[in-house]
């Protein structure tokens, strides 16, 4: 009795691990796995080496999968009657070899990823003959798996999130000059250009005293626009830092 429990709590430990190293393992982007890399790694190392095979990996653990059922199938059906062996597995595979396993692994993806990186590498030699052919037909019929790539809005959205839920990782100057940079390419003059009635403007005739310094340092602006005679008259460009250092 406890041989055979034994067996069938075996493979549904096998069936659940393989289910769950299939959702776990793709919901990681080939993209984010190489920028971890750089870091050094070793953990997001092995899960890379695996995860970077694909069509290969999702073959091997989904005929592990099935044929964790099947075997555990079989077994019951040998030591139980059809209906009752029927029930159980049932019951054994929804809860603990699909329900608990997807829940649990893709949260920790990377760290279950590495601590069952050789479990994966025996599995690839042993449905080798089986899933390599299936994986080269379909890496022949769909190509490489695609590189993602985030638009500067994505990114910007990244940003912003980690400057509002990332613990101080960004904080909000580090995110405004970001935002900034990344928003350069696409700024029209009129959204950052300061409006003619809202220029400040100095007079080439005013006599540089303590009062216009002040002004100056007052307005705050770096650059003072200098005119003679009228303001449509802009004879050169005042530096106000070099003035006041």
């Amino acid at each position: 009795m406890w041989y055979s429990l034994t067996i069938v709590i075996g493979l549904v430990i096998l069936s659940g691990m393989y289910s769950g190293l299939t959702l776990a393992l793709f919901s990681l982007n080939l993209t984010t796995l190489e920028r971890e890399m750089i870091t050094g790694s070793r953990t997001t190392k092995k899960v890379y080496e695996i995860r970077k095979q694909g069509n290969f990996l999702l073959c091997t653990l989904l005929l592990g999968n099935v044929a964790s059922y099947s075997v555990m199938a079989v077994y019951l059906g040998s030591i139980t009657s059809g209906v009752v062996a029927s029930i159980i597995a049932t019951s054994l595979i929804f809860v603990f070899g699909e329900i608990l396993p997807q829940a649990v692994f893709p949260r920790y993806a990377i760290q279950i990823g590495s601590r069952l990186s050789l479990l994966v590498k025996i599995s690839m030699v042993v449905f080798f003959p089986i899933a390599a052919p299936i994986a080269w037909l379909l890496d022949k019929t769909l190509g490489e798996e695609p590189i993602e790539y985030w638009s500067k809005k994505e990114l910007g959205e990244i940003i912003k999130y980690y400057k509002d839920y990332g613990d101080g990782i960004i904080d909000q100057d580090e995110e405004r000059i970001i935002q900034g940079a990344l928003s350069f390419s696409e700024l029209q003059i009129k959204e950052i250009m300061i409006r003619q009635e809202h220029v400040f403007y100095l007079q080439a005739s005013e006599t540089i005293d303590d009062g216009l310094l002040k002004l100056i340092k007052t307005k705050g602006y770096s650059r003072v626009p200098v005119y003679d005679s009228e303001v449509q008259n802009i004879i050169g460009i005042l530096f106000s830092n070099d003035l006041i250092g």
